[in-house]
């Protein structure tokens, strides 16, 4: 279909995990049809989530099932920005959406739990305010860790934040909006509130399971009783690669061999490593014979188990700390439908950074292109050991973009 000379159509743009896409994301997707977008952009986690672990399915399989279910064009955010903290998980994101030229009518669409765009709006406007709060550097002298010292500081000085701030989609949300005045990207937020089962919850409700609740079920190798929970497309995806789901637990050995064989110096050099915590992660890896062991003996009232466990996974997939720091320097496309053709045409007209579904050719762009493709390229054949049929290596250079009708 041949559109009208610079015809930009509007586009509802998602930051996300889908680890794994379930029913509660497919009302998002639906939503975010609501706002009169033209097209669905999903900027999708890779083969490692901020949680700190691989993703239960790989993101060929989460971009399809998305693709079926109501997305138009997905993304991937990379690794660097995907495996780090809520604030450059959310640079990372809100910069790619900049970057290739969504701005001023186009939509950011998250859920949360408050579900009101106001009131997280006040708790981002708390939050900066916090940081800069003495209070909040006390606690920080103390010992309490980043997120905890925030957290308290604004629930001491901004109680109604405070509280918006506990619950997790709620406190992601607040980040989008404060990257979005951070990088003056004129987007508009649209916050939605999030149905049924709580984020971590271990029970499904009104017909909703939480991520958490069906990462245990595949765990468990219980599909037939996890599938009720996916939408049809999505579950008939999935099915196919059940028998390939990634279970943290099987490359167990793979991360301590690589930490074990790692110079102290190199350790430095990771992600939000700071503090010293160098110094606790290179004796731990040197003692710790389990995972849970390696985690528990770095983890301290400054260090959160979440960071702990993304410094881990970042140290054996050997992600360089600077490349969080940098602009996203590229767009891997992971898929599209015939609908989403329109918003590629777009970024051919507007995009700032090259856009291709080949990793490959990414790499061979040379300079901070050639530095992500590496990474990636290097975690994704790490990830496959998490599996229960590794591949050989270099599966992300030939992988081929996902197409949907």
């Amino acid at each position: 279909m041949l559109e009208p000379t610079g015809y930009s159509p509007k586009t509802a743009a998602i930051i996300a995990e889908f680890n794994p896409f379930h029913t509660g994301h497919a009302l998002l997707l639906q939503k975010c049809r609501e706002t009169g977008a033209d097209c669905i952009l999903i900027a999708l986690s890779g083969n490692y989530v901020q949680r700190g672990e691989p993703a239960v399915f790989d993101r060929y399989l989460r971009t399809e099932a998305a693709l079926r279910c109501g997305a138009d064009v997905v993304i991937e955010l990379p690794l660097p920005y995907a495996l780090s903290t809520a604030e450059r998980f959310a640079y990372g994101a809100v910069c790619l959406f900049q970057q290739l030229g969504l701005g001023s009518g186009d939509y950011l669409v998250f859920g949360s739990e408050a579900g009101n765009l106001k009131s997280l709006q006040n708790a981002a406007l708390a939050s900066e305010q916090a940081e800069q709060s003495a209070l909040f550097k006390n606690l920080l002298e103390k010992g309490m860790s980043f997120a905890s010292a925030r957290q308290q500081a604004v629930e001491t000085l901004f109680p109604k934040s405070g509280e918006i701030l506990r619950s997790p989609n709620n406190a992601l949300g607040v980040e989008y909006l404060r990257q979005l005045s951070k990088l003056q990207c004129p987007m508009e937020a649209v916050a939605i509130q999030r149905q049924g089962a709580d984020h971590h919850s271990g029970k499904p409700k009104d017909g909703f399971a939480s991520g958490t609740m069906l990462r245990q079920m595949l765990r468990e190798s219980r599909w037939d009783e996890a599938a009720c929970f996916f939408p049809e497309e999505a579950a008939k995806v999935f099915q196919k690669g059940v028998s390939q789901t990634a279970l943290p637990e099987r490359g167990e050995r793979a991360v301590l061999c690589r930490l074990r064989c790692l110079e102290r110096d190199v350790l430095s050099h990771l992600p939000d490593c700071s503090e010293g915590i160098e110094n606790r992660l290179w004796k731990a890896s040197r003692q710790a014979c389990t995972f849970q062991e390696l985690c528990d003996m770095i983890k301290s009232k400054r260090y959160s188990m979440a960071r702990v466990r993304r410094l881990v996974y970042s140290a054996f997939l050997q992600v360089d700390g600077e490349l969080c720091q940098e602009p996203v320097p590229y767009c891997h496309l992971l898929g599209f439908t015939q609908r989403g053709e329109s918003l590629l045409s777009r970024w051919k007209r507007q995009a700032k950074i090259p856009v291709s579904p080949s990793l490959k050719k990414l790499q061979e762009l040379g300079g901070s292109c050639e530095k992500f493709a590496w990474t990636e390229a290097g975690a994704d054949d790490l990830y496959s050991l998490f599996q229960p049929v590794p591949r050989p290596c270099g599966a992300a250079y030939t992988a081929p973009v996902v197409r949907a009708p």
